[in-house]
């Protein structure tokens, strides 16, 4: 059965504790019994023998029983406060993983708008405007709805993809970067070009910079990567960095081209920055 901390594991059913009151009314009608039966039956026997079997006999299977439904009661008792406390543990440690964050550290774009409004793009997308427009793609099909990088007349996509990644490679605190650093690169890829295409591009960028920490590729793309990072890798000392490239989408109707680099750092372990 799925649990969450919302719907969380109901506890377990406690079982009914022996009333007292209840057993010593069994024990006093139990002896009122047995001295009855055995001024019924035991006329014969003298008054020593006969108060040990009238007195003794309820109180020995008096007590054998009661100690029994104790056992089973501390059974069902220690059950079902294992199972309280796994379930407290469980939601111990779903709550810790719930509030699990990283660092925004670094945040860069470069869209297809003019340099002196890179800023006001974010806001007019929060207020719903529509800031693509219609012009031609790659491929020359006019009246599409699309918001292309500015470029030259003899611009390749690989040529436009080299250029935007240096230039988010520049924006990026990287002279801050110690030797030691380590840092998982995620690149998220849109375009005609292949993401094998894509990391050669960005190798060779990076190489140009002349950084000398540790980088680890990581193949994984979407939402689910902050995700996954937060489930397995939450103790890492190494730095996220996710890069978004979109030129020369497959489809280039009701698209924009853009570049974004995301710098994420786990917030108890790493002290790079």
């Amino acid at each position: 059965m799925f649990y969450s901390l919302k719907h969380p594991p109901e506890c377990y059913p406690r079982p009914v504790t022996p009333k007292k009151t209840r057993w010593i009314a069994v024990l006093m009608a139990m002896l009122v019994i047995s001295v009855i039966l055995m001024r019924i039956f035991g006329r014969y026997i003298d008054n020593r023998h006969f108060w040990m079997f009238a007195i003794g006999t309820p109180v020995v299977v008096w007590i054998v029983s009661f100690g029994f439904r104790m056992w089973v009661w501390s059974l069902q008792d220690s059950k079902a406060n294992g199972f309280d406390r796994c379930r407290e543990q469980w939601i111990l440690r779903e709550t810790r993983k719930a509030r699990r964050a990283l660092q925004v550290l670094n945040t860069t774009f470069i869209t297809a708008h003019q340099e002196d409004k890179q800023a006001s793009v974010a806001v007019e997308m929060l207020n719903n405007h529509s800031i693509i427009i219609s012009q031609s793609d790659w491929k020359d099909e006019k009246s599409n709805r699309l918001s292309r990088i500015p470029t030259e007349s003899e611009d390749t996509p690989e040529l436009v993809a080299s250029r935007l990644l240096s230039e988010l490679i520049v924006d990026l605190p990287v002279d801050q970067f110690p030797e030691n650093a380590s840092l998982a690169v995620i690149l998220d890829v849109s375009s005609s070009l292949s993401l094998p295409a894509v990391r050669e591009i960005w190798q060779e960028a990076w190489q140009e910079i002349g950084i000398t920490c540790a980088v680890e590729y990581v193949d994984s793309n979407g939402p689910g990567v902050v995700s996954h990072w937060l489930d397995h890798r939450i103790k890492d000392e190494a730095m996220l960095l996710i890069v978004g490239l979109q030129v020369d989408p497959v489809v280039s109707n009701n698209t924009a081209e853009a570049a974004v680099a995301l710098l994420l750092g786990n917030r108890l372990t790493q002290e790079a920055l």
